[in-house]
């Protein structure tokens, strides 16, 4: 180490559209959320610059610059701004970020820090973060002093979560409230798929809150369908605060990215599918350690498979206090805490 220097400036460079999701987003709006909280201004480069994820990092008071070139072919206009800026760190996440890319900014900040999922190239970043229950039996190609973040005790999760740790989650006996939770984009409409699944299931009581990405398309469609449904469906679109639906909920029908580590953390049984090549590793991982029932690729699971496993683990409090106790061991919440901190004080510097 050569000496601890207080972090004043934090620059993020992600993307949120529907090609990749929201989840690189969210998992960085936790980092800042807790850098904030140290006294770091933050700075977000998102593209596309426009949508509701970005809305909601304006809303919450975050510095986004209007940026509409993609990640990875910015490296000009990105080099360009950081040194004008002096940016004490850049956190970069996206699969667009090549290793070239990677190396052309490390000299140009004090710390490079990566967030990753995949380990499927060379990275010269200074720090890699890598929240997954998978992470640490993955074999990174880095520099020799890169500082490895690995698993869920790196859990970016937002600041929301953070009055729930103290909070013990009441198991009944049959579970009767239902939440849908099938990302901020769901271009399949796998939303609208489980509320047409759920009208068959014989699950007396059942209550459901389907929530609407902000930049699904799907809205009109999810809102006409909760009101044909033969059980109460209220639609939540792009909620602030997703911790308190967690709460109400028994179980969960949830895509397999960023918000199963707030489930797990909520102790929300979930039984999970797996929308996108890069959630798989996810979901079996979650579904290996006891929190989660993985269901499998969406367009490979039949419609009836669906209604049986939800069916059946609504029915089962034995397996729901399961899978809420491995969940809450899993993740502790204070992952971003842990990394804001180090950052702030540049412990890796």
């Amino acid at each position: 180490m050569r000496g601890r220097n207080q972090l004043k400036q934090l620059v993020i460079r992600t993307e949120a559209s529907a090609a990749v999701g929201w989840g690189h987003l969210m998992r960085c709006r936790a980092l800042a959320d807790a850098s904030r909280k140290s006294g770091v201004e933050v700075t977000f480069i998102v593209t596309p610059s426009k949508g509701a994820g970005v809305g909601i990092l304006r809303d919450a008071g975050f510095t986004v610059l209007p940026w509409d070139v993609p990640l990875g072919e910015d490296l000009q206009q990105l080099s360009q701004f950081l040194s004008a800026h002096e940016a004490g760190v850049l956190v970069v996440d996206g699969y667009s970020a090549t290793s070239n890319y990677l190396a052309a900014l490390r000299p140009q900040v004090g710390l490079l820090v990566s967030i990753d999922d995949l380990a499927e190239m060379y990275f010269p970043s200074h720090v890699i973060i890598n929240q997954n229950i998978y992470a640490e039996s993955l074999k990174y190609s880095c520099t020799s002093d890169t500082h490895l973040l690995l698993g869920t005790q790196y859990a970016l999760l937002r600041e929301q979560f953070e009055s729930w740790r103290s909070w013990t989650r009441m198991i009944p006996a049959e579970g009767r409230r239902l939440l849908i939770m099938l990302g901020g984009v769901d271009p399949e409409n796998q939303t609208g798929r489980v509320i047409e699944i759920i009208q068959r299931c014989a699950v007396p009581g059942l209550e459901v809150v389907a929530v609407v990405g902000g930049d699904s398309s799907h809205l009109l469609a999810i809102q006409a369908a909760s009101i044909k449904s033969r059980m109460p469906i209220r639609v939540v679109h792009a909620p602030s605060h997703v911790s308190d639906l967690m709460a109400w909920a028994d179980v969960a029908v949830s895509g397999a990215g960023s918000t199963c580590w707030e489930l797990a953390f909520m102790g929300l049984p979930a039984l999970t599918l797996v929308l996108s090549q890069n959630q798989q590793k996810v979901a079996e991982g979650l579904a290996a350690a006891g929190a989660s029932c993985n269901l499998g690729w969406y367009r490979d699971i039949a419609d009836e498979e669906i209604q049986n496993a939800l069916s059946a683990l609504l029915g089962d409090r034995a397996k729901r206090a399961e899978m809420s106790e491995c969940g809450r061991h899993m993740v502790d919440g204070r992952g971003s805490e842990r990394v804001a901190e180090m950052l702030a004080a540049g412990v890796f510097v």
